[in-house]
C-alpha cells in the first residue's frame, strides 16, 4: 500500500491544518452561557488535533 502513503499523509495534512477546525458562530457564546451558568464543559475528541476547536471557541484555559 506504499502508493497510498502520500494520500494518507496529504489527508493527515489537511485535517490537521488550523483552518481545517472552524466552530460555527454561535459555539463560543453558548460555550461561555453555559460557564456562567456553572456548568462544567469538556471538550472530548477522538482526534488528536480536537482541543484546537475548544481553542478557536476561546476556551483555551479548563472550565
Amino acid at each position: 500500500m506504499d502508493f497510498l502513503r502520500d494520500a494518507q499523509e496529504a489527508a493527515y495534512r489537511e485535517l490537521t491544518a488550523p483552518d481545517a477546525w472552524i466552530p460555527y458562530p454561535d459555539t463560543e457564546p453558548a460555550l461561555h452561557a453555559l460557564r456562567e451558568r456553572g456548568l462544567r464543559i469538556a471538550i472530548v475528541s477522538d482526534f488528536a488535533c480536537g482541543r484546537r476547536s475548544g481553542q478557536a471557541a476561546g476556551l483555551s484555559e479548563p472550565c
